[in-house]
């Protein structure tokens, strides 16, 4: 039912089961890593700290992203 609903309210096709495994099968792992590159893109992180400890955070930051200890 919230399928139907989700439909309804958002004007998207209500897909099939048939339809629905199709689209996912089409999906590549080139199409997953570009998405993710685009989503999850070091040099866009953030990140916030509180403690009193800031070379700590720091050293865990900069294996993450070493933009994020450079601003």
């Amino acid at each position: 039912m919230s399928r139907i609903a989700r439909s309804i309210l958002f004007g998207v096709p209500l897909l099939s089961l048939d339809e629905m495994l199709q689209r996912v099968a089409e999906v590549s792992e080139e199409d997953v890593a570009a998405l993710a590159a685009e989503l999850y893109d070091p040099e866009r992180l953030s990140a916030a700290c509180i403690g009193p400890e800031e070379d700590r955070f720091r050293s865990a930051a900069e294996a993450v992203s070493p933009a994020l200890v450079a601003a």
